[in-house]
């Protein structure tokens, strides 16, 4: 009970040791840029940062805010009055802000107009004017129009010069006019458009000008760009930096992978380098990620807590090695359930294709109610777990009647148990079909060859193939010779099929 109580202890001081650490070195970074990039006093600095708790802002978002606030070269008197700006989004977000503003003919965008966003561009645009946030002779629609990369009919923006409508109407209008005319969007697209991808209306038209040249010149189709319109709310400098550095990553055409998973248009170099490194901790070969290339659609921490789950969880663990094992960190969530699904219905050969693939593959395998492998996934677990020849598997394995009825964790089971035996791959491949059977009757069965007086004392004589060859013999004379001898139970597994 003491230890018990001292390990809890020193993991709490541990746990807590590493907090404060983490707090004091995010407190020295926020410092830091503070001081060093805005040109803030020590003093007022750490001051700030104390009262206003900006140690607990992520410290790349922090030093995105700090490079906007030096680019609009902002004072720090006027930092130091709104500390929101460190508390809420990023460099990212504000600068598609200021962009906003700029686009729509403000000539000043101060930080009060920044962090309060989205009440002005909900404010009519003669109230804008009379508080000075445009200037008078502005003329919203035309400042808008004039960053368009084509030239929308004056008929459908006529109506849009009314200083009585707001910011956001007028620019949600002229984002509309280009969709339909660049792109030839109907209603519907706009409604989903509207529904689903909002955000495209606080950002930059330019950027979206520019986001939707670049998914035509990629070759996407108009259609296909309105089908995946978070397309036009991304980075486009992410995906300019994809195609001139790494156009063909992993000896893929980065540009037909983008038609094929469009979530990759967007994603940042530093995003998909860190996925590559993590592929390659976890052993996973480059011919392998470029199988599944929507892997790097994802979040870096999300691919490495999904590879840990499936590594410690027997049932996936034994799918490491298979060349679609992406797939399923891909479609995670949707494996997850299936697996826990074919718990409940005492399912348990979980093959990869059958958790983790689209398509009726699932539903047709519950209602076959046939528990077995598929034959190619089968194949590869064994040469993966053997390093064994095709022969091997023709000659003696898929003579079994059975061998695609055994789960791959109860088959890593067994042949765990045989090399910690010290029989040897090749040992086990001339008898392979004894990795069928499970442990707990191996191990029976070779206690009663260790128990045989005349094999004992031919034991250095006696090759190991033969010693497996003669556990099977063993574990299937009562069967006589069927196959049956593979169930745990003694009953003939056919007829319970049928």
């Amino acid at each position: 009970m003491f230890l018990n109580s001292s390990t809890k202890l020193l993991r709490f001081i541990n746990r807590h040791h590493i907090t404060y650490l983490r707090f004091l070195t995010n407190e020295t970074n926020a410092q830091s840029l503070l001081v060093n990039v805005l040109g803030m006093n020590e003093n007022v600095a750490q001051q700030f940062i104390t009262e206003h708790k900006i140690n607990n802002v992520d410290s790349n978002k922090l030093k995105d805010t700090v490079d906007f606030i030096k680019k609009q070269k902002y004072k720090v008197s006027d930092i130091l009055k709104h500390p929101r700006i460190f508390q809420q989004h990023g460099n990212h977000t504000w600068q598609h802000y200021y962009n906003y503003f700029t686009e729509c003919g403000c000539t000043k965008v101060p930080i009060t107009n920044i962090i309060n966003f989205r009440r002005i561009r909900y404010t009519a645009i003669s109230v804008l004017k009379d508080l000075g946030v445009i200037p008078k002779d502005t003329v919203v629609v035309d400042s808008l129009l004039s960053q368009l990369d084509i030239t929308i009919p004056e008929d459908k923006v006529c109506k849009l010069r009314n200083d009585e409508l707001t910011l956001s109407y007028v620019h949600r209008s002229v984002t509309h006019n280009y969709l339909i005319t660049k792109l030839g969007a109907k209603i519907e697209d706009l409604e989903t458009i509207d529904r689903i991808h909002k955000h495209i209306y606080n950002k930059s038209l330019k950027t979206l000008c520019e986001n939707v040249n670049l998914a035509l010149e990629i070759g996407f189709s108009p259609g296909k760009i309105l089908r995946n319109a978070y397309i036009l709310q991304v980075n486009p400098d992410k995906t300019r930096a994809i195609l001139n550095e790494i156009p063909n990553f992993l000896n893929c055409d980065m540009r037909a992978k983008m038609r094929s998973f469009p979530k990759l248009i967007g994603q940042s170099l530093e995003t998909i380098y860190k996925i590559h490194e993590i592929l390659k901790k976890f052993n996973i070969s480059d011919e392998t990620a470029a199988k599944v290339m929507n892997i790097f659609t994802l979040a870096p921490q999300t691919v490495e807590a999904r590879l840990n789950d499936v590594k410690s969880t027997p049932e996936t663990r034994v799918l490491m090695n298979n060349p679609q094992i992406l797939q399923l960190i891909v479609h995670y969530h949707r494996a997850k359930s299936r697996l826990q699904f074919l718990h409940k219905v005492r399912l348990k050969c979980a093959s990869l294709v059958v958790i983790s693939f689209d398509g009726n593959v699932f539903d047709n395998y519950i209602k076959e109610g046939k528990d077995i492998n598929k034959r190619s996934e089968t194949s590869n677990f064994l040469y993966s777990l053997l390093k064994c020849t095709k022969d091997d598997l023709e000659v003696n394995f898929k003579r079994h009647p059975y061998y695609l009825y055994v789960p791959f964790v109860d088959i890593e089971n067994t042949y765990r148990y045989l090399r910690h035996q010290q029989f040897a791959n090749h040992h086990i491949i001339k008898a392979i079909s004894i990795l069928l059977y499970p442990k707990e009757k191996i191990i029976d069965v070779l206690e009663l060859i260790r128990e045989d007086h005349y094999l004992s004392s031919r034991k250095p004589r006696v090759n190991k193939s033969k010693i497996l060859n003669l556990a099977l013999y063993y574990l299937e004379k009562d069967h006589h010779f069927t196959g049956n001898g593979i169930w745990r139970v003694n009953e003939d597994y056919v007829q319970t099929l049928q």
